[in-house]
């Protein structure tokens, strides 16, 4: 879990040592603003202790028949509680709950975004973490990331399917109009919003004057706009772009 942190915020230490008093407060963690609302735990090996209870406890399905979701709503409560981190346990808890449900092969690739419902609820979010640290209500906080992961699943089934047609359609409209193109650039341009002329550079177009002739063309018909970024030109999937950025 270390690495995934590390990796979050670029920085090379990890677990937060003994010594390291971190409070939550009303408004987030620190040593300054509103009331402190819950004091995670501290120790000399004490929170890598409480993980490896966590993991065993994910991993171990012989021993801990649970469906995959209960322990994903558990270990999201457990990661936010032991709070191993000096900053950023949110994220790597989203990451690890991501993470899960690949192992559990209930996804197959890291597509499901539950930050956006828990940004959008952040309010019910936090409240219903600390019903569980102080009622041991566990129901409604159950409930509400059996919530997240409904409808963050069927608004990603959703955002796909455009996805895809979209890709048709561009595809169509380029066989009509430069039928010369392979199928595998057009592929290229939606693996995501942004792509520049070298990144094209592979064993099917070899030198870089074809990639930027090649993206010219897809500028002519309107699938892409030229942006500078820096010294380089990129160029952007436009329809793609808007259909990533709706909510």
């Amino acid at each position: 879990m270390s690495k995934i942190y590390r990796k979050i915020k670029q920085v090379e230490d990890g677990i937060r040592p003994a010594q390291t008093e971190t409070v939550i407060k009303k408004r987030g963690s620190g040593l300054l603003g509103s009331s402190v609302i819950y004091t995670p735990p501290r120790g000399l090996g004490i929170i890598e202790k409480k993980l490896e209870n966590l993991f065993t406890y994910l991993n171990q399905d012989q021993n801990y028949e649970y469906d995959p979701l209960i322990k994903l709503a558990v270990s999201h409560y457990q990661i936010e509680a032991i709070h191993p981190f000096r900053d950023a346990n949110g994220r790597a808890g989203r990451i690890i709950s991501i993470l899960l449900l690949i192992q559990k092969q209930l996804l197959d690739l890291p597509i499901l975004y539950l930050s956006a419902y828990i940004i959008r609820e952040k309010d019910s979010y936090y409240e219903l973490l600390n019903k569980v640290t102080t009622q041991r209500n566990w129901r409604e906080w159950i409930l509400y990331i059996l919530k997240a992961v409904e409808e963050t699943s069927i608004y990603t089934i959703n955002k796909i399917e455009e996805i895809d047609n979209l890709f048709k359609n561009t595809w169509i409209l380029v066989q009509e109009k430069l039928p010369s193109l392979r199928k595998e650039l057009i592929e290229k341009i939606f693996e995501q919003p942004y792509i520049s002329p070298k990144s094209l550079v592979d064993s099917n177009i070899k030198s870089l004057n074809t990639a930027k002739k090649y993206l010219i063309q897809l500028q002519d018909l309107g699938i892409l706009i030229p942006k500078k970024i820096g010294k380089e030109m990129v160029y952007l999937n436009i329809d793609l772009f808007n259909l990533l950025s709706e909510t």
